[in-house]
């Protein structure tokens, strides 16, 4: 979701974050198997109801929660257009 919010210049939420990782999977395979479309997915849900906790470095460490390794296979995709994601996602 903070992806998300990044590349859209507006906040979502989790139920789009959600949508957005499976959709960039989508994407991935088919940049792989050189197949073309298009991939449509929604913003479900905007995400100020998330300021104090997922958006919240402070919250997150509290919580336990590391996203620097989900960061980076958002990110690689992101400059590769390659999909990797981690064996524990």
């Amino acid at each position: 979701m903070r992806h998300g919010s990044a590349a859209l210049g507006r906040r979502v939420g989790g139920s789009t974050g959600t949508n957005l990782w499976g959709a960039f999977g989508l994407i991935g395979d088919m940049l792989a198997t050189g197949r073309q479309g298009s991939v449509v997915t929604l913003l479900c849900d905007g995400g100020e109801r998330y300021a104090g906790t997922y958006y919240s470095d402070d919250w997150l460490a509290a919580e336990g929660l590391e996203a620097s390794g989900w960061v980076a296979v958002l990110e690689k995709f992101a400059a590769t257009g390659r999909w990797e994601p981690r064996e524990d996602g």
